[in-house]
């Protein structure tokens, strides 16, 4: 695969997380990124710098590694990426066990352990 179409894949992944009321320019600022550097990079097809990856993945909320090869080989960035209602809902149930005492753990491990038995 040739670079210019990994920028090419880069960008188009950009675009898809994207809303559509964000534009690039907004996309920019909410990453701390200097828009004109940014959109030279997308009007070229240019995959940015390391820290500009990382950056624009943080204002998109999703891992660098799916911006830049397309996969991640971690279960909860696979649901981060995979933007349907029920990941959303995974995801708010995960960061509301972040805090969880012991005991609900157990109890969901109870009820996980009963669901793949039945």
């Amino acid at each position: 695969m040739s670079v210019d179409n990994f920028g090419t894949k880069f960008w188009a992944r950009v675009d898809t997380l994207r809303d559509n009321d964000t534009s690039l320019m907004q996309l920019a600022l909410e990453a701390g990124l200097n828009y004109d550097v940014i959109k030279v990079q997308y009007s070229l097809q240019r995959i940015p710098n390391s820290q500009e990856v990382c950056l624009l993945a943080n204002a998109l909320q999703i891992p660098p590694e799916w911006l830049v090869l397309g996969v991640v080989h971690n279960t909860l960035d696979t649901i981060r990426v995979e933007n349907t209602l029920r990941n959303r809902r995974i995801l708010s149930i995960v960061e509301k066990l972040v805090g969880s005492r012991k005991e609900v753990f157990d109890s969901i491990e109870l009820i996980v352990h009963t669901e793949t038995e039945a």
